[in-house]
């Protein structure tokens, strides 16, 4: 390994400020503290010397002796990119000099000032690859602000981007070991491919065949370095966050060829391939509790209230916490939401009067609605966005309409003068779907309960109790229906007549109800407070079923948007079938993707995490299945008869079949005969190579299943599998060095096992009742589905031709099916539309 006089060469402007971050940027390699298990895996303690030239040399055609011998001497070069950078002849002459002392794949950039284009040296832009000029997009750190201290406070964090590929660590490693205590990946995997990487990405362009042939190896690292990525993930229950790892992987494959596609399609399988309310994601949540979470239209993102007076934005699709935003330290928001074009995210402050908006990206203040005027509560504390940039807020006597685009707003005073001027404030509201009507709630006091249209077309009043207060109001989804609590009562009522379709009272709710829910078409009503949580059939006035407990915490419960599940947290926490209250899961839910396929769970508990609903899974359940499964040869006739010798033989105890019929002997051989294979009472096996029908030999003798009995065993070319009984495992051979490539986990009992017709999955049927299946990679190992059967037994299980389903055939005829999908561009495109990149 060589060893250098100098870490670094520090390539700059003697000008402000590329000089003072230069410098800063000096003492920061110089002082940085390697963390103690970088420095056990690189044998270092310090980072090493830096050399910075302290004044601006004189112009020439060629560097003096004393600069060659320093870039010579000098591990790495970090170039200080400016427009300033461009016009120093000895900056380009410093980068060129280094580039033609074979180092070029060694050079890091900083952006202090300008743009990319204008800033970047053409070295670091441009590659000649296959005789075609290719623009590059460099890595680099990016320190640009408005003044020097900002910077320079940005380089604080930034220097990591430079440090972790001079240490042959990934970035992300770095900057949150003080927060994670545990690295994402191996020491040796980042060793072994993030060096050429990082490399690869900032480096200067060399035009000749060797750089090329460098360039391919690092984009083939960087494809097993994500790939690698993606398996800890998947394996850690954050699927999503592995997806978006494999997408990225996919766009580096028409570079590298098909070398990797064996592990990336079954990276990809591991990711995409769950059953029924299974983790794809942890939240990263900083130890924080989410009094209110939403997902974005688009599900991309999730945006939380916590500590009561900020906004938490979230990548939905990694987990990781983007920004954090607070109006004021000490106002407390009421409700959050986006736009309708994602573009920003909003928070209601109503005792203070304002609703901030702000850029979804980049998290910034955008705009911001002020109603306040030494008065609390002038606003209501749920606004409503619009489609063309609007919002509609609540205020004491009035509606206004607020374009947060320009900032203008317009008062509405539907249906006459002062339609609000009895009601107390805030008024309760609701919009309908189509933006075209509000439903006005009533505190009491004679206010009235009424439908106005915006445009001041109609008025509509709901047949209401008049000496009773209604303090919830809400359209159904498809906006027929409006619902309504007061006390421990109900209501129903018909949202294009206002006429009374339901009025109900909930018994048990003995506190009064304290919300309602109605389903999109408005077939269902939810009551809950905190003892109980109720359906009803709107229609017949039917309970369709209740949960009841003890508890002192308020039920809040959700409803999926295709009106089939419902998730409740509090006194009541499950997620279950809006139909029947079947409990689907148990662990409290949250909210519901906004395509139904994801709900969050454990939000209060500081442990969020996002689940896959059955609409998300890739898991069914097929009625009267009847197609052909591929059924793995155990014996194929040789063509001539073949005499084996065999050397194993079981001790006294096994010397006869025992009274157990599961424990028998057997003889199997590959399906092109190469191979056979006998199994014992005692579950030792005996492999010979029969290629040869005159000349039989003996490989050798397993033990594996010791003690109990072999219940299947099957080849595919030279993989052998091997389940035990009572040894419920089965154990995946390569015959030809009797090496154990896998051991799979079984349940219980297991009965017997089927490859599919490829060979790069297996499938084992389990449990004493035959009553689970497991699929899992012959390739990886990984578990890829867990087919659970409580109600019939499983009485056969394989893979169909096409290898697009696995099944499990129960005995009353249905089957549960694992979706397959055969080829990597079906993976890649499920993957895109699971993570909506």
């Amino acid at each position: 390994m060589e060893t250098y006089q100098y870490k670094a060469f520090i390539s700059y402007r003697h000008t402000e400020p590329d000089a003072s971050i230069a410098k800063k940027l000096h003492t920061m390699i110089e002082n940085y503290a390697i963390p103690g298990n970088i420095q056990k895996t690189l044998g270092i303690r310090k980072m090493g010397r830096v050399f910075r030239d302290q004044e601006e040399l004189p112009l020439s055609q060629d560097l003096g002796a004393d600069i060659h011998k320093a870039l010579e001497n000098s591990e790495w070069l970090i170039a200080i990119c400016s427009p300033r950078y461009l016009e120093s002849k000895w900056c380009n002459a410093e980068l060129d000099y280094f580039i033609s002392i074979g180092k070029g794949d060694h050079i890091l950039a900083i952006l202090v000032d300008g743009s990319p284009a204008d800033s970047f040296p053409q070295q670091l832009r441009y590659q000649e690859y296959n005789g075609t000029k290719v623009e590059l997009e460099p890595l680099a750190a990016d320190v640009r602000a408005a003044d020097l201290a900002g910077s320079l406070k940005k380089l604080k964090t930034e220097k990591l981007r430079l440090l972790a590929p001079m240490l042959n660590v990934n970035f992300d490693d770095l900057r949150q070991r003080a927060r994670k205590r545990k690295a994402r990946i191996t020491a040796a995997v980042l060793g072994a491919a993030f060096s050429l990487l990082a490399g690869f990405l900032v480096y200067a362009v060399i035009k000749n065949g060797q750089i090329t042939r460098e360039r391919n190896t690092a984009v083939d690292n960087q494809m097993k370095l994500l790939i690698e990525q993606a398996n800890i993930s998947s394996a850690e229950g954050n699927k999503m966050f592995a997806m978006t790892k494999l997408l990225d992987a996919e766009q580096l494959r028409a570079t590298v060829g098909e070398g990797n596609d064996p592990a990336y399609k079954a990276a990809l399988e591991y990711a995409l391939y769950n059953k029924d309310f299974a983790e794809v994601l942890r939240m990263d949540n900083d130890n924080r509790q989410f009094d209110s979470l939403v997902f974005s239209h688009n599900d991309k993102y999730l945006l939380g209230i916590t500590n009561l007076n900020s906004a938490c934005l979230m990548d939905a699709v990694t987990g990781k916490i983007l920004y954090t935003v607070s109006r004021s330290d000490i106002g407390m928001l009421d409700s959050i939401g986006f736009t309708k074009d994602d573009k920003y995210f909003y928070m209601v402050d109503s005792w203070y009067n304002f609703v901030s908006v702000y850029n979804t990206e980049t998290g910034e203040l955008y705009r911001q609605y002020d109603a306040s005027d030494g008065m609390a509560w002038n606003i209501g504390d749920t606004v409503f966005p619009m489609n063309d940039h609007k919002i509609l807020i609540m205020k004491e006597k009035v509606l206004v309409l607020w374009d947060y685009e320009t900032g203008e707003e317009k008062e509405i005073l539907p249906c006459g003068d002062l339609p609000f001027e009895s009601y107390t404030r805030p008024v309760i509201v609701d919009l309908s779907p189509d933006e075209q009507s509000v439903v006005i709630g009533s505190h009491g006091y004679e206010a009235g309960m009424k439908i106005l249209r915006l445009d001041g077309s109609a008025e509509i009043p709901l047949e209401y109790d008049h000496s009773r207060g209604y303090p919830q109001v809400q359209y159904s989804g498809d906006g027929n229906f409006i619902a309504s609590r007061s006390g421990n009562r109900y209501y129903v009522f018909d949202a294009k007549t206002g006429k009374n379709l339901l009025e109900g009272v909930s018994e048990k709710q003995e506190t009064g109800i304290e919300s309602v829910l109605i389903n999109y078409d408005g077939s269902v009503l939810l009551t809950m407070s905190s003892t109980v949580l109720e359906a009803i059939d709107v229609r017949t006035g039917e309970i369709l079923w209740q949960k009841t407990a003890e508890s002192n915490v308020v039920t809040e419960a959700y409803l999926s948007p295709n009106g089939k599940y419902v998730c409740s947290s509090g006194g009541i926490a499950g997620i279950f079938d809006i139909k029947t209250g079947d409990v689907l899961y148990e662990g409290g839910g949250t909210l519901f993707s906004n395509d139904s396929t994801k709900v969050i769970v454990n939000t209060y508990n500081n442990e969020p995490s996002l689940i896959t609903t059955p609409d998300g899974a890739t898991v069914r359940v097929q009625d009267n299945f009847t197609e052909t499964l591929y059924e793995t040869p155990r014996f194929t006739e040789p063509e001539k008869m073949i005499s084996i010798d065999l050397k194993h033989f079981c001790s006294e105890i096994y010397s006869q079949p025992p009274g157990n019929a599961n424990r028998k002997a057997g003889a199997y051989t590959s399906p092109d005969t190469k191979y056979a294979a006998y199994t014992h009472y005692d579950g030792f096996i005996e492999i010979y190579d029969i290629e040869n029908r005159d000349e039989v030999k003996e490989i050798y003798c397993l033990a594996e299943h010791c003690y109990s009995a072999v219940t299947d065993l099957i080849f595919h070319e030279n993989l052998m599998a091997s389940c035990g009984g009572f040894d419920p495992r089965c154990v995946l051979f390569d015959v030809k060095t009797g090496q154990i490539t896998h051991v799979l986990p079984g349940k219980e009992y297991c009965h017997g096992c089927e490859f599919s017709k490829d060979g790069t999955k297996i499938i084992l049927l389990c449990g004493y009742s035959r009553d689970i299946a497991y699929v899992y990679s012959a390739e990886t190992g990984n578990l890829l589905y867990a087919l659970e059967s409580a109600d019939s037994p499983i009485y056969q299980i394989g893979f169909n031709e096409e290898g697009t389903k696995v099944a499990a055939v129960r005995e009353d005829g249905k089957a549960i099916i694992g979706i397959l999908y055969p080829t990597i561009d079906e993976l890649v495109k499920e993957a895109k539309e699971q993570t909506g990149l």
